[in-house]
């Protein structure tokens, strides 16, 4: 896979319902999306998963005029279930083209996702 990609930090409060999103940048080295389809997963620190294969969405191509070189991958991560618990998560993304074949994003290192608690829930300082 010769896809290059920046992995980001995502921060969301804890409890939070709507909206959050995840986007990754995908600029290059990708089959053709045409009838592909996309999810979102991702795991705690201890190796559970926190997200199992949320629905994501294959964006508008980025560096060229055809849909063989590169995307936008999106996941409304509000009410998956992955703000329930604070603490850190990696994400990745999977591709599953027309064919069957698929293609984890990013591979390596993975996105980070930080859920804080919630102003809301912090004790004042008396």
């Amino acid at each position: 896979m010769s896809a290059r990609y920046r992995p980001a930090t995502f921060f969301f409060a804890e409890d939070d319902t709507s909206p959050g999103t995840v986007t990754f940048v995908v600029s290059g080295g990708l089959a053709d999306l045409t009838a592909a389809t996309a999810t979102f997963s991702t795991k705690d620190d201890d190796g559970y998963k926190v997200v199992s294969d949320a629905a994501a969405t294959i964006g508008t191509v980025t560096t060229a005029s055809d849909s063989t070189k590169g995307c936008t991958l999106t996941c409304n991560v509000a009410g998956t279930g992955c703000t329930t618990d604070r603490g850190r998560q990696f994400g990745q993304f999977r591709i599953v083209y027309s064919g069957g074949a698929t293609v984890t994003l990013p591979s390596a290192p993975v996105l980070i996702i930080h859920v804080e608690p919630a102003y809301r829930s912090l004790t004042a300082r008396t």
